[in-house]
This record gives structure tokens, sequence and C-alpha cells, in this order.
């Protein structure tokens, strides 16, 4: 999706990313240590639930400046629905990414359900790939 608005500059995706840090300053992230990370997603996979529709506060996995023309923000988040008086929990992960294109900002999301912890690091990986191609295509020369 293209922001719409613009031109924009480098200055404007700092800013974006600055923004974007605020708003998640008061969120717990994720362990850094690989194994703490791993048993925190584990436990959020095997957790129950308990409520007619429940979301839990969003767990912000990293904020990661990209290159000088992006940068990522990967997050999960579990919400519970009672359905039949029996709890039916989701776990997602959300990778999203700004690009600064030319002079355009250009936004993906990308959601997932997560099944194993496996699953942050492959939105992880899309969301890059993508930023990387977007940028790639804006360097190319047009024929």
């Amino acid at each position: 999706m293209k922001m719409s608005g613009g031109p924009f500059g480098r200055e404007d995706l700092d800013e974006l990313l600055s923004k974007v840090r605020d708003a998640w300053k008061n969120f717990n992230p994720l362990s850094r240590r690989h194994e703490d990370y791993v048993a925190q997603l584990n436990s959020l996979l095997g957790g129950t639930m308990a409520g007619s529709i429940e979301s839990v506060r969003p767990l912000l996995v990293s904020i990661d400046r990209l290159d000088d023309r992006s940068y990522a923000v990967l997050t999960i988040r579990q919400t519970a629905i009672s359905v039949a008086g029996e709890p039916v929990r989701s776990v997602k992960v959300t990778g999203t990414a700004m690009v600064l294109q030319g002079t355009s900002l250009v936004r993906l999301e990308m959601i997932r359900e997560m099944r194993t912890p496996s699953d942050v690091d492959e939105v992880r990986a899309q969301i890059v790939a993508w930023s990387r191609t977007v940028i790639a295509d804006t360097a190319s020369p047009k024929s």
C-alpha cells in the first residue's frame, strides 16, 4: 500500500520509525536470548484463556532498521473466543515494513497464524525479502 501524501524523504521515514518505537516503548519485548525467546513463544501456543472474547496485549518481537530506506516491525498477538463454552485460541505474528521507494512510502503488513516458534522467523524473512525487492525495483532502470 502506498501512503498518501508526499513526496517523502529519508527524514520522513526516520520520523515514522521514531513514532513506532515510541508507540511500543511500554510493551514487553520478547527475550533476546534464544532459549527464553522460544520458551515465551511456546507458552503462547500452549496456554489457555477463559472468557467470551479476550485479546492479550501484543508482544513486541523486534523493531529493526533494515537499511537507510526501510524498517520492519514484528509483533505477536494472542486472542481467544469462547465458542459453545470452549475457548478457541489464535496466536498471530504480524510483520510490518515501511519502505521509502523513490519519494513514496510503501507499507506492507503480513499476518500469519503462529503454529510453531519458527513462524516468527519465516514472517521476518518474508517481510525483509519484500522490502529488499521494493528497494531493488526502485534502483533498477525502467525500460
